[in-house]
């Protein structure tokens, strides 16, 4: 099913992959990096335990906020389309595209 009329759980596979690489990278390996490996030996470094809980942790907000929201943003897009006429934000997108906003 499609609500308003977008395919918004599995619709653009494309930024569904980029956003789980980049909140998987996010919430493991910047963690690993700034939390356990630079810290190594000093007082706060986190045990690799501590690293694999919180990074579960982020990942799983992470990628329920972003379920969650898509919904809305497409409800705006399409409030905003409707607001300006598809002709109007149709043109401003292509000119946003190509760098040729006035």
């Amino acid at each position: 099913v499609a609500p308003f009329g977008e395919f918004w759980v599995f619709g653009d596979q494309a930024i569904a992959n980029c956003t789980h690489w980049c909140t998987l990278i996010d919430s493991f390996i910047v963690l690993f990096v700034a939390f356990y490996l630079l810290k190594r030996g000093q007082p706060g470094q986190w045990s690799f335990n501590m690293v694999l809980a919180v990074g579960v942790v982020n990942y799983i907000y992470k990628v329920g906020a972003a379920f969650l929201l898509t919904p809305v943003i497409y409800l705006a897009h399409k409030g905003i389309d409707n607001y300006l006429g598809l002709e109007t934000a149709t043109k401003l997108r292509k000119e946003a595209v190509e760098g040729k906003l006035e």
